[in-house]
């Protein structure tokens, strides 16, 4: 170990495949997300991280990687005895932060939904030429577009814009700043009957819908695909859902996962279906 505490927090990080690159350390307590190499697809933050000042010379910190990395924990190693009221006042203090960290993340989602919605109803339908949706052979379907972005919406389960997924024409993803992904999805078209497809990406989700038209809804991400079925059997309790998963190892566990908490079924990519033949 070096004499750095937060060297040291790095190597803890690296061991258990969070890759603290990225990762802002800020001593406040917030929780604050990252991209992690190690899992994440270019645009993604499923990382995160909370790093907090105890007060008595050392520090600690919480940190995982959704649907990959259980919450882990971290201490500096320094520590000084407390006394039960310390110990109360110290417990007070970590509420409070928490408090104060989820206040701020209420703020930063509705700000973001205020900002796609403005976003969203000032911009016009997609240009079915863009370039990305003519690589991917895809329609716009209800997709906008500012400037060279397609804007994707960003919904919950209430049907309601609450941030955006931005595009450009090389297929680069972002998300609107204080965009709340996690539990929320993209409805790439409705169809007749009662099944359901949730997939990971947007243009997967359009090429589905094309192939079945059936309700096809996008999660953003693997880490997602859970929190959406839960979603989606919450909504809809009669609903065959099938977990549409991507042609990789994580694509595949996630959709796996997600469809054994909802009774739901795997649809194997057709490469994945090769490679166990």
């Amino acid at each position: 170990m070096t004499s750095n505490p937060l060297d040291n927090l790095r190597a803890a990080m690296f061991d258990a495949h969070v890759d603290p690159t990225h990762a802002p350390f800020v001593a406040d307590g917030n929780i604050r997300r990252f991209h992690n190499p190690v899992f994440d697809k270019p645009g993604v933050r499923d990382a995160w991280l909370t790093l907090f000042d105890n007060g008595d010379g050392s520090c600690g910190a919480a940190f995982g990687h959704w649907g990959k990395v259980p919450r882990q924990t971290w201490h500096s190693g320094v520590r000084l005895e407390y006394t039960t009221e310390q110990r109360r006042a110290f417990v007070e203090q970590m509420r409070r932060q928490r408090e104060s960290a989820n206040q701020k993340r209420r703020e930063r989602h509705e700000a973001a939904a205020r900002q796609a919605k403005r976003m969203w109803h000032r911009a016009p339908p997609a240009d079915p030429d863009h370039p990305y949706l003519a690589r991917k052979k895809i329609k716009p379907y209800g997709l906008r577009q500012e400037g060279d972005r397609l804007l994707v919406p960003v919904l919950n389960g209430h049907g309601e814009l609450r941030g955006l997924q931005q595009i450009d024409p090389e297929g680069n993803k972002k998300f609107l700043g204080g965009t709340e992904a996690k539990g929320h999805f993209y409805t790439v078209g409705k169809g007749p009957g009662v099944m359901v497809i949730i997939c990971e990406g947007p243009a997967t989700g359009h090429s589905i819908f094309e192939a079945t038209v059936k309700t096809t809804v996008a999660a953003f991400s693997a880490s997602n695909l859970k929190p959406v079925a839960e979603l989606v059997r919450r909504y809809r309790p009669e609903a065959v859902i099938i977990l549409a998963a991507d042609a990789d190892e994580t694509g595949i566990k996630a959709a796996t996962e997600a469809a054994e908490a909802v009774g739901g079924t795997v649809a194997f990519p057709p490469e994945a279906t090769a490679q166990q033949k």
